[in-house]
């Protein structure tokens, strides 16, 4: 049986949230071709690679929570940044995308690339989402004469939302992906040009180790909510430790959880840890018609990597730091007993994400408050006794009086989210996808 065209499902055909707009819609699109949940982040993933590489490219890493409700299973994909030498990072993400659409894609590899490779060739407008991410590089993209020409402004300025970008090199890359499978990037010709144009430049990245570089498979960390149980990473590089340590944490608190209990319980679960990541990241969920899910994220380590690209590839390389990936926290909540999903939920911006990933989750899944709600909640950070509390606009500062040493950030991370009341899989209808407004991502769906 052939399957549906682009635009021309006539029931539930999945939805998609991601950090960047153009990603959520060519996931979407996915969907409604028949694309599986594994299908629309792969897509997703190669098009942010070109709309968002700010936090999500070819040359990072990142992890990915999947739950398959064929076998009602859940799993686990482990591709974090491996620090290189000299700060370069080991590129994971494709092989990682790979396994994924291997293991439980439906449509053909080459349709995963085709739309993200188009959009590099023939240029596309800027989104407000990545041009709110090029405002504060300019200084680190200026430094390197192609990324430049790429990013700024003739008069040397960030561009900004609906200028032009075109990534031909990017393009070219991309198409030999296509044609030639993940692995040209890991031992092939795409991985040879990679590293002798990085090293080149002085950068120390080798062929062996885009050879040597795995992605693991592994079962994630459960925790029980009710009968519903929430999946969250179990690789220790991540920051799965954290939020779970945090969940944790702010059950223990007073079911109105009032903001010092909060910062209590928060700073119980970062003290001593220190600062963790620097925000160089992304997110993705998506979700098919027959139930599955994935949550995905994607990090660089720092905004755009390391601001330098394999000459003649197009293809940002990642920063190697040791904390890259412990903001990346993915969460998956779903009933073995009723065969079906019904949260998943993404964290962004670096050490801060977990923590927020946190928050949302216990007030939807503990307190019932609507998603979107939840979401639009003001946060706190607290890393413990001696550091200063940070809090957005809408905590009282009579709240927060027993920290004195305490300071107004404009936001603290972004949370990308799915929550099915009746589960998705028997009550699609009761999904509801949310896009953090603190970003410029976009919540996609039929009945969202």
């Amino acid at each position: 049986m052939p399957l549906p065209l682009l635009g021309n499902a006539s029931t539930f055909a999945g939805g998609a949230v991601a950090s960047e707009p153009r990603t959520a819609s060519v996931a979407r699109e996915t969907l409604a071709a028949g694309g599986s949940a594994a299908d629309a982040m792969t897509v997703a993933f190669f098009t942010a690679a070109v709309t968002y590489p700010a936090g999500i490219g070819l040359g990072g890493g990142g992890i990915c929570l999947y739950y398959d409700a064929a076998s009602n299973s859940e799993h686990e994909l482990d591709f974090p940044l491996a620090p290189g030498s000299g700060g370069v990072a080991v590129p994971a993400a494709v092989r990682a995308m790979a396994a994924l659409h291997s293991r439980f894609g439906k449509l053909p590899w080459a349709q995963m690339i085709s739309p993200a490779e188009q959009l590099a060739r023939f240029g596309h407008p800027i989104s407000r989402a990545l041009a709110a991410r090029l405002a504060g590089e300019g200084d680190r993209l200026r430094a390197s004469a192609t990324l430049a020409t790429r990013f700024l402004r003739p008069d040397g300025s960030p561009k900004r939302e609906a200028d032009l970008l075109q990534q031909v090199e990017l393009a070219a890359s991309l198409a030999q992906l296509r044609t030639r499978g993940a692995g040209d990037l890991h031992g092939g010709g795409l991985g040879r040009l990679l590293a002798e144009s990085a090293q080149a430049q002085g950068l120390p990245l080798t062929l062996e180790q885009l050879r040597g570089q795995r992605v693991e498979w592994r079962k994630p960390r459960e925790l029980k909510f009710g009968n519903t149980l929430v999946a969250v990473p179990a690789a220790e590089e991540t920051g799965g430790g954290v939020l779970a340590a945090m969940l944790d944490a702010l059950r223990k608190t007073e079911r109105t959880g009032p903001p010092a209990a909060v910062a209590q319980a928060m700073g119980a679960v970062y003290r001593g840890q220190g600062p963790t990541g620097l925000g160089g990241d992304g997110a993705i969920i998506t979700a098919d018609p027959s139930g599955s899910v994935a949550a995905c994220a994607f990090s660089m380590g720092t905004a755009f990597g390391i601001a330098e690209e394999g000459s003649g590839t197009g293809i940002l390389l990642a920063a190697g730091t040791a904390t890259g990936s412990q903001g990346l926290a993915p969460m998956l909540g779903y009933n073995k007993f009723t065969k079906q999903a019904f949260y998943a939920s993404v964290g962004s911006g670096g050490g801060v994400a977990p923590a927020a990933n946190a928050l949302v989750a216990i007030e939807v899944l503990e307190r019932g408050r609507p998603l979107a709600e939840a979401i639009d909640r003001p946060r706190l950070w607290w890393l413990g006794e001696g550091d200063e509390l940070w809090f957005e606009a809408g905590l009282a500062n009579a709240d927060l009086a027993a920290f004195p040493r305490r300071r107004q950030v404009p936001f603290l991370g972004e949370v990308q989210a799915l929550w099915c009341s009746d589960g998705l899989r028997r009550a699609a209808d009761s999904c509801r996808l949310v896009s953090d407004r603190r970003g410029f991502g976009l919540a996609l769906g039929d009945e969202f």
